[in-house]
């Protein structure tokens, strides 16, 4: 007569692989879509690409990370932070401290005027490519009120032995020793450029003035403004 105890002794075997495979076996659980606002998502640790329990992010988890990676990069870092220290907009004419290049050392008439500072060195290439073109501007706008004035930290005499050997006549005035003014303005990068006007207020500030030949459009707006009373 046939029995069934073999049939049934290897199907009791298969159930007991199966609970073994199944108990051993990687548990994937996919992120819940419900997950309450404010709750920090824990940081992932990527996994070895040889690695056998190696297992594929879902889609929509790999998006959330990218997006919050992306978001960090776009927060202001501190050095974007100390470029926006410094005199800002609306703010008064701070004292220009330092030594006038002038046959009396004195400051040039301020009263009524617009001034435009130009902060310099005489090692800054771009700086002193300008002069000619600082030339002509003082030309054009001294009837009409401009006052530029060349501004630099460097010793009094390292400028004046720079000046005489210049080609060019420098037709404006030339304020050394300024490292107040410097740290004051927050001037990280030359050329930098200040303009203020007649009431002392700074109108706007930027690098060159020009560039290919042609004036910078923000500063020309606010230069003819300034001068025309606005």
């Amino acid at each position: 007569m046939f029995s069934n105890k073999p049939v049934a002794l290897i199907f009791g075997l298969v159930l007991v692989v199966s609970g073994l495979w199944l108990s051993l076996a990687p548990r994937v659980h996919a992120p819940s879509n419900t997950t309450p606002p404010g709750t920090t998502i824990p940081a992932i640790t990527s996994t070895p690409a040889d690695d056998a329990s190696a297992v594929a992010l879902p889609a929509d988890f790999q998006k959330l990370i990218d997006q919050a990676n992306a978001t960090k990069s776009m927060e202001p870092q501190s050095s974007d932070l100390v470029e926006e220290a410094g005199l800002k907009l609306g703010d008064a004419l701070p004292e220009l401290k330092g030594e006038w290049m002038s046959p009396n050392g004195n400051a040039p008439e301020l009263k009524d005027k617009v001034l435009l500072i130009d902060f310099f060195t005489t090692v800054c290439g771009s700086c002193v490519e300008s002069i000619p073109a600082n030339n002509a501007m003082v030309t054009k706008y001294a009837s009409r009120g401009l006052v530029f004035a060349f501004v630099s930290s460097e010793p009094k005499a390292l400028v004046a032995e720079f000046r005489a050997a210049f080609p060019k006549k420098i037709e404006y005035p030339v304020l050394t020793n300024a490292d107040g003014l410097f740290t004051v303005c927050n001037v990280k990068v030359i050329p930098a450029t200040f303009l203020f006007g007649r009431n002392g207020k700074l109108l706007w500030k930027g690098g060159l003035l020009e560039k290919d030949g042609k004036m910078d459009a923000g500063f020309e707006k606010a230069l003819n403004e300034a001068l025309n009373g606005k």
